[in-house]
């Protein structure tokens, strides 16, 4: 349950981000995609290795 929870709190963070970034300049849009795929890949790979145990 707290686990579902907080994914929908880090899809509404990202959703947000991706709106936000859209208004911004290319220079900053890529930035930002660098920063999420170094936080979503940590917080993927955590999630996965969470799920597998009981």
């Amino acid at each position: 349950m707290f686990r579902g929870s907080l994914l929908y709190v880090v899809l509404e963070q990202r959703k947000f981000l991706a709106v936000v970034l859209e208004q911004r300049s290319p220079k900053l849009e890529s930035l930002g995609k660098e920063v999420l795929n170094k936080v979503f890949g940590q917080g993927s790979h955590r999630l996965r290795s969470g799920q597998g145990s009981p």
